[in-house]
């Protein structure tokens, strides 16, 4: 049963050439890692190592005879009846042999994974793992060995949001002929010790052809990542009217009882396809009445259980603090969503939060709330009755805010790390359980994204006393300096996004987004744009002078202090010229945005000069930008064109999530209005939504 598994093109000559070699002088290849398995672990154990770009790397039952392999694992589930939980020990004596002790499958999975990170190896994106270029033992890491690692959660997975553009469309709703990106994907989900990943059902399922093609399809995704041990969720919308993109919903015709619609409409989601949960959602929006919305809910459970009575539901509490989004029931005032608790009890309910916004601290105006004490006080009362209760926080928003301006936002992983840190020590002082459930938000992986998924993935199983400690072990093989930087860029996003409230002045803007502005429609945080400042009464000039456009001068300063203190431009590192490239990103941003606001502010005061000092100003940081995405976007851990072109998915979105990101189009539409406030000209600013 022995098998050698050589996987990756970049290797796959060296590797050729290598076996040619040994196998001329009439000796067999000597495996680098060879792990022995019980026989029901072998099949699994072979993806696990087929994803790694290493050759010669061997699994075999444990009856087979040992082989002269330069490391080896040994894979034994004798832990008992530990969940998910695994113990990794040295062999005595022998620097180059561990054992793996684990109860389950994904406990074998993930004591195997440490192992590979004893030698340096790295689960960084799911398409791009890190080799070390000599894999061997790392002295810190096999002096921690020896200890039971259970998972401080037992949910522990990512939401990956299939109505964006993003990886995931491309991986599980579109895939290319003979395309395993989603296999990938459930392999690095586990590798970073998670255990479940759902996704989101888009509409053109209704047509049978295609419905058919996905039923066949998704059956084979769920077999392959049911095989790894995990665990695979459906997302849908109930009401079409609130459904602003193209996911697929029950309730499309008002004239129509909804009850008749969900027995048409949801077997499609059941019928051959064995998702283990479904996850309800209510349009960000717009909804029905309180008592319409509760027995919609009850309804669709019950249809739903009486089809697949062993999966579970969930319900997304969604964001949203404008008054149409307040209801009266029971005499209570409160969000919308929050009608989730009336409902059948056994729904789970998951509290969301979105972009880099947390539960504890100023939420920006985001969806209208300065900050989300609704959404925290729900969470804990739910952990203070020991009811079950999940956190779906987001790692990428998208939608013109972070990845696709660009911008690299280590913020992120500050952010992740302090909800569940502020959350268990509110349990310690409380005396409620902890929080037990997280599902993540995940939204794109380009620009360092995938740190933010990698980081609170980890820390739903083990949470580490600072996140700097979680970049330490990120960056340890190959980039140890490397995580004081981005700790340094994370804390200053922090003070100037979260608790200076600059955050909308650094994202970006469509037109879209300024239409549902004068709508009253408020996702991102408002602000100022830069062709409204010519408008605007003296005083009014002055205040955002001194409260937005200074602050982000200094922020800007900050922002070169750490570019000169990060390794040079043009790194050879993929991974370290990724992070440079998105702290030169972050300093040319925040100087772009500083340079266009202050030619903005001289056109309205008749300063034509300080105006076009402005504006070159505002080139030279353009300049830097393209620059950056040029290297950037050449080199990216996906190659596929899709990403970053125009082009028919579907989704609502007819362009890949870093289409304007590649044409830096918000910088030029930004720039365009700096222009015509200097100049007083009437160009048309691009629209950067189609």
């Amino acid at each position: 049963m022995t098998r050698l598994l050589v996987v990756g093109p970049a290797v796959a000559l060296a590797v050729a050439l290598a076996v040619a070699l040994v196998a001329g002088c009439g000796d067999p290849v000597r495996p680098l890692v060879a792990i022995s398995a019980p026989a029901e672990l072998v099949a699994p154990l072979e993806e696990f190592v087929a994803f790694i770009p290493t050759p010669h790397l061997v699994v075999r039952a444990t009856t087979e005879a040992a082989a002269d392999a330069t490391y080896r694992v040994t894979v034994a589930t004798d832990l008992g009846g530990c969940v998910e939980c695994y113990r990794v020990d040295a062999v005595g004596g022998d620097a180059r042999a561990w054992v793996v002790h684990a109860s389950d499958l994904l406990g074998a999975q993930y004591g195997v994974a440490e192992a590979f990170e004893l030698l340096g190896y790295r689960f960084r994106h799911p398409f791009d793992t890190y080799v070390p270029p000599q894999p061997r033992p790392d002295p810190a890491a096999v002096a921690k060995l020896g200890v039971v690692h259970a998972p401080e959660m037992s949910v522990r997975g990512l939401h990956l949001h299939t109505l964006h553009p993003i990886e995931p469309l491309y991986a599980l709703w579109e895939p290319l002929p003979g395309d395993d990106k989603a296999r990938r994907i459930f392999d690095w989900v586990v590798k970073n010790r998670g255990n479940t990943v759902q996704w989101v059902a888009l509409d053109d399922i209704l047509e049978p052809t295609r419905g058919a093609q996905w039923r066949t399809d998704t059956a084979a995704l769920l077999a392959a990542a049911h095989a790894r041990g995990l665990t695979c969720g459906l997302a849908f919308q109930i009401f079409g009217a609130s459904s602003l993109q193209a996911g697929y919903d029950l309730v499309d015709d008002a004239q129509r009882p909804a009850h008749d619609q969900i027995v048409e409409r949801l077997p499609r989601l059941v019928d051959g396809v064995p998702f283990d949960l479904y996850e309800l959602s209510f349009g960000e929006f717009f909804g029905a009445g309180p008592e319409e919305l509760i027995a919609t809910i009850d309804d669709t459970y019950a249809q739903l259980h009486a089809l697949r009575p062993q999966a579970e539901v969930t319900a997304v509490i969604h964001v949203g603090d404008s008054p149409d989004q307040h209801v009266t029931y029971l005499g209570e005032d409160l969000i919308y969503y929050f009608l989730v608790k009336f409902a059948d009890a056994r729904i789970v309910p998951q509290v969301h939060s979105v972009m880099y916004y947390n539960l504890f601290e100023d939420a920006g105006g985001a969806y209208h709330h300065d900050e989300l004490d609704a959404h925290r006080g729900f969470l804990f009362d739910r952990l203070r009755a020991g009811l079950r209760v999940q956190y779906k926080p987001e790692t990428a928003y998208w939608v013109a805010f972070d990845n696709s301006v660009p911008a690299y936002l280590p913020l992120y992983v500050r952010s992740r790390w302090f909800d569940v840190d502020r959350i268990a020590a509110h349990g310690r002082t409380e005396g409620h359980p902890p929080l037990d459930e997280q599902l993540l938000f995940s939204s794109g992986w380009e620009w360092g994204y995938w740190q933010n998924d990698v980081a609170a993935l980890r820390d739903s199983f083990a949470r580490t006393a600072t996140y700097r400690e979680r970049l330490d072990d990120m960056f340890r093989p190959d980039a140890p300096k490397l995580a004081a930087r981005i700790e340094e860029l994370a804390e200053a996003q922090h003070q100037a996004l979260i608790v200076e409230r600059l955050a909308a002045y650094l994202a970006g803007r469509d037109a879209l987004i300024d239409a549902g502005a004068r709508a009253g429609i408020i996702a991102a945080p408002d602000r100022i744009d830069v062709d409204d400042v010519v408008g605007l009464a003296p005083a009014a000039r002055d205040l955002l002078e001194s409260n937005v456009v200074d602050r982000v001068g200094a922020f800007a300063d900050q922002l070169v202090a750490i570019e000169g203190r990060a390794p040079a431009i043009g790194n050879p590192s993929r991974w370290i010229a990724e992070v440079v490239d998105g702290i030169v990103v972050a300093r040319a941003r925040a100087q772009f945005i500083h340079a266009v606001y202050r030619a903005a502010l001289a056109g309205a005061r008749g300063d034509r000069a300080a105006g076009e000092a402005a504006l070159t100003a505002a080139d030279a940081a353009f300049v830097d930008a393209r620059a950056a995405v040029t290297r950037r976007h050449a080199d990216r851990h996906d190659p596929d064109p899709r990403l970053i072109m125009p082009g028919a998915n579907r989704t609502i979105y007819q362009y890949g999530y870093l289409r304007f990101a590649e044409d830096l189009c918000f910088w030029e539409r930004e720039r365009v209005m700096a222009q015509n406030a200097v100049r007083a000209t009437t160009a048309t600013p691009p629209g950067c939504f189609l």
